[in-house]
């Protein structure tokens, strides 16, 4: 996810993105370490971010400007949100994997996108379900290819016609 240049529009939605992947490297780290993790690194952004880059490496490094519009409330309200939720969340979200029929037999990064994208769709019906659609996805490239990618797409499409159908329904 390689920060590029642009006015208005594009920046917000990059940093809305960025706000994201945050969330998500962050709720990877609460599962994978089973402790307080998550809340420890929203506490530090600084932390959260170079936590990020670890991960990611150079080519995906967000530049000062994006890491400036990062939503500290959309970040701490997202990882606070799933963590909270993530009974219910896994609930909602098993019903539309076919193959695997439990979101704990995912990859902790998979899971941690599906939890975060389900809650936003959820509790957040300010934000249109295709912005969170489309966001999550480019969200999943970060970390995987196309196949995952397509997978987040097509199971968040579902689920939105399930959670949001009026807003599905006029295609909003």
């Amino acid at each position: 996810m390689t920060a590029k240049k642009k006015s208005g529009k594009g920046n917000f939605k990059q940093a809305k993105i960025a706000t994201r992947l945050l969330a998500v490297q962050a709720l990877y780290a609460q599962d994978v370490t089973t402790g307080t993790l998550a809340a420890n690194l929203t506490d530090d952004l600084d932390k959260l971010v170079e936590s990020v880059m670890d991960v990611l490496g150079a080519e995906h490094a967000l530049d000062d400007a994006l890491l400036k519009g990062i939503d500290r409330t959309l970040l701490h309200r997202l990882i606070n949100g799933v963590v909270a939720d993530i009974k219910e969340l896994d609930s909602i979200i098993n019903p539309y994997l076919k193959k695997s029929g439990s979101v704990t037999k995912l990859t902790a990064v998979l899971r941690a996108v599906l939890r975060a994208a389900t809650y936003e769709m959820k509790h957040m019906e300010d934000v249109k379900a295709k912005s969170i659609i489309d966001s999550y996805v480019e969200v999943t490239k970060a970390f995987y290819d196309q196949k995952e990618a397509g997978f987040v797409n097509g199971l968040l499409d579902a689920l939105a016609k399930t959670v949001r159908p009026k807003e599905m329904k006029s295609g909003e």
